[in-house]
């Protein structure tokens, strides 16, 4: 496990991350889903977390200061980020055989997180996952909450 983890984590550095072509379909694929939510049958899977337009509660007079606050709080706990334009940070967490790619869109006020695609999760067509994406995903806005304080 933690091998296979660490080939993945090395990997995700050298390979430059950018918003393809398939990730682009990937995400208008998941916004279809989206519109048809569905519980899922069992405690292991949920409806996948997105975090929508959260308040930043801190004054900053610079776009690239709160880029560089989410940049760091990503890599703090193992996150692949990289921006991708002004205001839209694409972000990819391995963990083991399990790999999820997410969109954070952010402005002077407010930020988002906003699934994209996974892989070995189980997401579904009723926008359901396997409940430790969304545990990863609160983490994430934990770290970038606390880096914006």
């Amino acid at each position: 496990g933690w091998v296979r983890n660490l080939e993945n984590q090395i990997d995700a550095k050298l390979t430059p991350l950018k918003m393809t072509s398939s990730l682009i379909e990937a995400e208008k694929l998941s916004n279809e889903y989206k519109k048809n939510p569905l519980a899922a049958g069992n405690n292991k899977y949920k409806p996948i977390y997105n975090v929508v337009n959260k308040k930043i509660n801190k004054n900053y007079n610079s776009l690239s200061k709160i880029e560089e606050k989410i940049l760091n709080a990503g890599e703090k706990i193992s996150w692949v980020m990289s921006k991708q334009e002004d205001g839209f940070i694409l972000a990819k967490v391995v963990r083991r055989v399990h790999t999820a790619f997410v969109r954070i869109d952010y402005s002077l006020d407010s930020y988002s997180i906003t699934y994209i695609t996974s892989e070995k999760l189980g997401a579904d067509t009723h926008y359901n996952i396997h409940n430790n994406y969304n545990i990863w995903i609160k983490e994430l806005e934990e770290e970038i909450d606390f880096s914006l304080q």
